[in-house]
């Protein structure tokens, strides 16, 4: 399963006004409205230091997608998750 997607995009760059905060808001608000959709529930949306966090409700583990800007590429946006890897071994 693919945890990190790169992609260029100016229709979803955020809003134009403050430059000094993470970025990658609109794509985190855009997934916390489509992914219920697709039977995902959405506990949360929140800034951090690295851009945007998309909580999302998981019994198992922790699970979350981070929304943010690649510096230097202006339209480029970085989409991945925290989702843990399969393990290996049973034991």
């Amino acid at each position: 399963m693919r945890s990190h997607v790169e992609f260029r995009s100016s229709a979803l760059l955020d809003a134009q006004g403050d430059e000094t905060g993470p970025k990658g808001e609109a794509v985190a608000r855009l997934l916390a409205a489509g992914l219920p959709g697709h039977r995902y529930q959405i506990e949360r949306v929140d800034p951090e230091d690295w851009g945007w966090r998309v909580q999302i409700a998981n019994s198992a583990f922790p699970l979350w997608i981070g929304c943010g800007h690649i510096r230097n590429m202006p339209t480029a946006i970085s989409v991945s998750s925290n989702r843990p890897g399969p393990t290996s071994g049973a034991g």
